[in-house]
């Protein structure tokens, strides 16, 4: 019989002593997880950054094209006498700028780019449904679902849709 309370006493500190060692170890493998969560959230950030930064530049292009054609105009307004070259060079100009541009249909592989073009183009379908209701006097509804399994809804009734 004595032998029992020993073996109880040295379980309990083996157990302890193992309690002890995980602790650090859960720790560790806690601020693993928090770090490799904040790397992710990062080269979303970083990814986020570059096409900001694109548009930017395709921004600034198109600013700097817009300027020239405002003072195209100016200048034709000021000087009645313009020849018609340089009149007919600002209508091309903003034909060039203000046109619609021609998008290529293939998937977008950047998926933070497919999300902002989604909402983008989910918000101009809508636009476009509610114009075409009023100018046709039609009814219409629109069920969208996202990638993530989202549902976008739209209609051109007043009234509430129940959902079943």
């Amino acid at each position: 019989m004595p032998l029992a309370p020993a073996t109880t006493t040295a379980d309990v500190i083996s157990t302890e002593s193992h309690l002890c060692q995980a602790r650090p170890i859960l720790e560790y493998q806690d601020l693993c997880d928090h770090s490799n969560l904040s790397l992710v959230h990062l080269q979303t950030l970083t990814t986020e950054l570059k096409l900001l930064r694109r548009e930017n530049a395709d921004l600034k292009v198109i600013n700097s094209e817009l300027v020239k054609l405002v003072s195209l105009a100016f200048q034709a307004s000021v000087m009645p006498a313009y020849d018609s070259q340089t009149l007919q060079l600002a209508r091309w100009l903003a034909e060039k700028i203000m046109g619609r541009k021609k998008v290529g249909l293939k998937r977008i592989e950047n998926k933070s780019s497919r999300l902002v073009t989604f909402s983008k183009r989910r918000n101009g379908l809508f636009k476009k449904a509610r114009e075409l209701s009023i100018l046709c006097d039609m009814q219409i509804a629109l069920l969208i679902f996202s990638s993530r399994s989202k549902l976008y809804e739209f209609s051109s009734v007043d009234r509430n849709l129940t959902r079943t």
